[in-house]
């Protein structure tokens, strides 16, 4: 016999209506089915709740995030580079401060600082998403009594 609380989330009624909450919780990310198959009425949920840490999976570190958090490091070394000799070619007082012209090689330097501020972006974008779905499968519904 399974042990853990009962609950009642659709209008089943009499024993048909009680179910274990971890077994429904299995039974619909298993299925991915949302309503009941017996009375056809949708589960009572109340939202999803993170597991307790200790039943978190383990992230999967593939070759990918990997190679995307040297990709950062590498870009953002680049960009650093680039204002370094941005400053060695008095950018700053240049054409900010004493407002002249900037020279074509001054506009391609903003130019690949924007390019690679876009990568940047980009891969930290890519890691933010596979983090975020990382946490939601860490997640678990809760199912509620519908009539209490």
């Amino acid at each position: 016999m399974h042990e853990g609380e009962m609950v009642r989330p659709c209008d089943c009624a009499g024993t048909m209506g009680d179910v274990h909450e971890e077994c429904l919780t299995k039974w619909v990310t298993m299925s991915n089915k949302k309503n009941c198959e017996i009375c056809n009425s949708p589960y009572a949920k109340s939202g999803a709740q993170f597991k307790p840490f200790k039943e978190w999976s383990k992230p999967g570190y593939n070759g990918k995030n990997i190679i995307h958090i040297f990709l950062i490091i590498i870009l953002a070394i680049m960009i650093a580079y680039v204002f370094v000799i941005m400053d060695e070619r008095y950018f700053n007082e240049r054409c900010i401060q004493n407002d002249m012209f900037s020279r074509p090689d001054d506009t391609g330097r903003i130019m690949l600082i924007i390019v690679l501020s876009v990568a940047i972006m980009n891969n930290l974008y890519t890691l933010g998403k596979e983090a975020v779905f990382y946490l939601t499968k860490q997640r678990r519904i809760r199912f509620i009594d519908k009539h209490p």
